[in-house]
């Protein structure tokens, strides 16, 4: 029985591996499916689990399996089920769920199956994914699939394999974390809108820098501005009023162009990294004008952005704020002008870059405590 080698033992290859090395054998749907029909050859042939898994798994295994055994498994005294359960863990990296993910949400019943038998391979297929039960049906809609994809495979090309100790600075907050997140969303060149990270003055904007805006394109040398972006990056932390400064550049940026548009409505976000291997968050505002003298900015949406690829697995708890903010940037960002821009009554200058002696008077309360008056925008505070 030591040297007996049965007949009908599997190999290890998955669907979802890029390359096969035995074209001619079935793939897997998972290594658990695989572990159950190699305990069903050895059971056919009466050879005990315990006492041949060790000498016959390599020679059902590629190349890099075999060596991780040779390394991890290979002299250690482990029964089945312990070193089923190292397989399955070598398995389960957060790229092989974010595959299983894939294949979730791409599956189709076949003509001919049965509703029953298409409903226990979906339970299988999302297990294996780690996704929660009873995903709303508008998940499943094609144009916020597509976007959701983007969304994880721009995160995989960028995201480290774990939490960076070191400061991450503006650029690399901006480029690795926020926009591979954002531009899924946001950017759209076959509808001619673009998100554009270009720290730089534009039409709305006289002398003042966003970090980015978001804007449709009618022609090559002409366009519609609908939203503006700032981002700064975890050292900021250390410093609440460059926090101010930042959210009242974004909310005057953002009421010069609101006067622009017939529907007095502009969306832009804020992008703030935290320290200490805490999330980045992004806040997305909605700042409307309610009367003649009154504009308000509130905030609608904040989620986290992932650190590290192994957070790619909780990209679905914000899949539902994605898909807010995607409808409300597509339905109430207007596309068109409807007048000239305005003159601000408010020195700009002085009150994103206000002098030492005047920089406390800048920036006052209300006598609500929920609220802060920037000239003739109320921007809504957070209750933290």
């Amino acid at each position: 029985n030591n040297s007996f080698v049965p007949s009908g033992l599997p190999f290890l290859q998955l669907v979802t591996d890029a390359i096969c090395e035995k074209l001619h054998l079935p793939k897997f749907d998972s290594v658990y499916d695989f572990c159950q029909e190699f305990t069903t050859v050895l059971k056919a042939h009466s050879l005990s689990h315990d006492g041949h898994w060790k000498r016959l798994l390599p020679s059902c295994s590629n190349k890099d399996t075999q060596s991780w055994f040779e390394d991890k498994l290979a002299e250690l005294s482990l029964n089945w089920k312990a070193g089923e359960s190292e397989l399955l863990d070598y398995y389960d990296t957060p790229y092989r769920k974010f595959l299983n993910m894939n294949r979730v949400w791409s599956m189709k019943q076949g003509a001919s199956e049965f509703v029953r038998s298409f409903g226990a391979k979906f339970q299988k297929l999302r297990r294996q994914a780690c996704l929660e039960d009873g995903l709303p049906k508008e998940t499943l809609h094609a144009t916020m699939y597509i976007q959701i994809m983007a969304n994880l495979f721009n995160c995989l090309n960028k995201l480290p394999n774990f939490k960076k100790t070191e400061d991450i600075s503006e650029m690399e907050l901006t480029t690795n974390y926020v926009d591979p997140v954002l531009s899924p969303v946001l950017h759209s060149p076959e509808n001619n809108k673009h998100l554009i990270w270009l720290n730089k003055k534009e039409d709305n904007t006289e002398h003042l820098r966003p970090d980015a805006m978001m804007k449709h394109f009618d022609r090559k040398l002409y366009g519609t501005t609908l939203g503006y972006c700032e981002v700064k990056p975890p050292d900021a932390q250390k410093d609440i009023g460059s926090l101010c400064t930042d959210l009242i550049r974004l909310a005057i940026l953002s009421r010069k162009l609101m006067l622009r548009k017939a529907n007095n409505l502009v969306c832009s976000l804020q992008a703030v990294g935290k320290k200490f291997n805490k999330e980045n968050i992004v806040h997305f505002y909605v700042l409307s004008k309610i009367s003649p003298d009154i504009t308000i900015m509130n905030e609608i949406i904040s989620f986290d952005v992932p650190l590290e690829i192994k957070e790619l697995v909780n990209i679905n708890n914000v899949i539902d704020d994605l898909k807010k903010m995607s409808k409300i940037y597509d339905n109430y960002c207007q596309m068109r002008y409807v007048s000239e821009v305005e003159d601000q009554d408010i020195n700009l200058a002085a009150i994103v870059k206000p002098k030492k002696e005047r920089g406390q008077q800048m920036l006052h309360q209300s006598h609500s405590t929920n609220y802060i008056h920037i000239g003739e925008t109320m921007v809504q505070k957070k209750n933290a």
